[in-house]
């Protein structure tokens, strides 16, 4: 440690392998899902085995607010977080939001008509239950094809249960289970919109990353999905199915109003571009946390 002038934890389980004390480091705050679940502050299905997930992070978060001169968190949503859990208060250590997040111009894309895209969706947190309901709802309206890109992260009935749901309503789709990322861009360029209505989200990078292709993202308006769409009319509570399959089926059907294509690329730039950012994260003199 003595050679190095900054040292950056990159993932806060890491300090439960035993990391020895680092004054002055910088640690990254992805998401506080395991905590919150472990604190009761977030009730999902399928979630007894995050408690010792969550006690390795937990040890990681108190290792930061005990010996980090920064702890850079992805969202302001993981910011609040970690603040309300910890309520940090030690002199010298910065709590700052940064979205590291490169929004190139990347090549057109030719999109499939009328397909709708679920990336990472075999979750119960990224509202498994709820996605079925949406597109069950949609596709008693007109008919589209689903992209699922996800590994499963639920039991292998409750994945099965959802893609029988999906056959039940008549809607054709195709699943990737592991994809590299140039596969993944390709989804996204040739789908027509994304359908994200997560309960919670770190940062919500798909959105981000549909965005980023001209794809508009019909998300929940919950944690940092509101941060990173640019569009607040395509954002709903989580619960609200009705609001959601209306969305998707005008946006379909060409008849809601929404930004897509160059016009959605520059708004994302221009977004990011507006966000407060900090200039040199690793030369920041440490102030208090707020």
């Amino acid at each position: 440690p003595s050679d190095y002038g900054t040292i950056v934890v990159t993932n806060p389980w890491l300090c439960a392998l035993g990391l020895p004390a680092l004054p002055g480091c910088i640690g990254i705050a992805y998401d506080l899902v395991p905590n919150l679940i472990a604190a009761g502050c977030l009730r999902f299905s399928d979630s007894s085995g995050i408690y010792g997930f969550a006690h390795d992070h937990d040890v990681g978060y108190r290792y930061f607010i005990e010996h980090a001169r920064t702890i850079l968190c992805i969202s302001d949503s993981t910011r609040h977080d970690l603040v309300r859990l910890y309520r940090p208060e030690r002199e010298g250590l910065a709590i700052v939001t940064h979205i590291p997040f490169d929004c190139a111009e990347g090549p057109a894309g030719d999109p499939r008509p009328d397909t709708v895209l679920l990336v990472n969706v075999l979750d119960m947190r990224k509202n498994l239950d709820g996605v079925a309901a949406i597109l069950e709802k949609a596709g008693r309206q007109r008919p589209f094809r689903v992209i699922v890109v996800a590994k499963e992260r639920v039991a292998p009935a409750k994945a099965l249960g959802f893609f029988q749901r999906l056959d039940a309503a008549g809607i054709q789709y195709n699943w990737y289970r592991d994809v590299d990322d140039d596969c993944l861009a390709e989804q996204y360029r040739s789908s027509t919109v994304l359908l994200f209505p997560s309960y919670y989200e770190g940062l919500g990078l798909p959105i981000l990353e549909a965005q980023q292709e001209g794809v508009p993202a019909i998300s929940s308006d919950v944690s940092s999905c509101l941060e990173a769409n640019v569009d607040p009319g395509l954002c709903f509570a989580p619960d609200d199915v009705d609001g959601m399959a209306d969305a998707l089926v005008g946006i379909l059907d060409g008849t809601r109003a929404h930004r897509k294509g160059e016009a959605l690329r520059r708004a994302l730039h221009e977004h990011l571009q507006a966000r407060p950012d900090v200039a040199s994260v690793f030369g920041l003199a440490g102030t208090a946390a707020a």
